[in-house]
């Protein structure tokens, strides 16, 4: 299984291709510095600290058959104290999380 590393810690790195099939991979640089951003903004969010302390992102599924803009492009798997959660990350107009929907949106460079 294809692993990455993220704030010094392991991560699974999992590519569905468009026609679904899913692999262990690498992301593509561009992919990286989107999950960076999506990442830095829950852990930057108040309601999601609350929610799910101490959560590490510890798996990323890479939807490539999608635009970076699609709602559903990545999956963020984060382990907390508590158990697991997943976030579903896109790029958009501006930085936004939504808690109720597990929606992360990133703002486009």
């Amino acid at each position: 299984m294809q692993t990455g590393t993220g704030n010094a810690q392991s991560i699974e790195v999992f590519i569905i291709e468009e026609n679904g099939t899913s692999r262990p991979g690498e992301l593509e640089k561009a992919e990286e510095t989107i999950i960076q951003r999506l990442d830095h903004t829950l852990q930057q969010d108040a309601s999601f600290q609350a929610t799910y302390p101490g959560a590490r992102l510890v798996r990323i599924d890479s939807m490539r058959g999608l635009k970076d803009s699609d709602e559903g492009r990545f999956c963020l798997r984060y382990q907390f104290d508590g158990g697991i959660t997943e976030f579903w990350g896109h790029v958009a107009d501006r930085a936004n999380v939504d808690m109720k929907q597990g929606i992360v949106s990133a703002a486009q460079d």
